[in-house]
């Protein structure tokens, strides 16, 4: 008896685990992380211009821009300790962290003084801290050992495509408000 051949886009499939694709479960997961990945290094990146905005110098910009990354390295240690401590899976840890991300990026769009400024920011610096290291234990608790590789793969994929398709569009938008062509 001869065996069907196999089509070449399911040796495709097959070898990239793209059968994870077909869990709603995952694909929400995937792209909820990727958008979120996007819309945070978009963010960091327009920091110190919307600080600029706000009528502070280099450097308080400066500062401001310390506090957060201390901030956000001390939390990054911490928030295992913190995670194991009150008992939350890895996911709800992250949902918790994207949700004080907003309150404290909209909190700083209220801040009229450097004091309040710099809290604000220490905020979003120990919510930045507890995000990174929930973020990179949110798929490994989904999907089995086995298509680990593929998934966290797929992950990366998903967050360089967003980064292309909205990098330059921000960019453009930035450009345009600040007197460009």
């Amino acid at each position: 008896q001869t065996s069907k051949p196999v089509k070449w886009y399911s040796k495709v499939v097959n070898f990239f685990d793209l059968d994870l694709l077909t869990d709603r479960g995952y694909v929400v997961i995937w792209l909820g992380l990727s958008i979120a990945f996007t819309a945070e290094i978009n963010f960091s990146l327009m920091t110190p211009i919307i600080l600029g905005d706000r009528g502070f110098d280099i450097d308080q910009t400066a500062k401001i821009m310390s506090v957060i990354g201390i901030s956000d390295i001390v939390f990054r240690f911490l928030s295992p300790f913190v995670g194991e401590k009150i008992n939350i899976s890895a996911r709800y840890m992250y949902m918790s962290s994207i949700i004080l991300l907003i309150v404290c990026r909209t909190g700083l769009t209220f801040t009229n003084t450097y004091l309040e400024t710099i809290i604000t920011c220490a905020g979003l610096g120990v919510a930045k801290g507890f995000r990174t290291v929930y973020m990179t234990l949110v798929i490994p608790n989904y999907v089995p050992l086995d298509k680990l590789a593929s998934a966290s793969g797929l992950q990366t994929v998903m967050n360089g495509i967003l980064l292309m398709l909205f990098g330059p569009l921000l960019g453009k938008q930035i450009y345009n408000d600040f007197g460009g062509v």
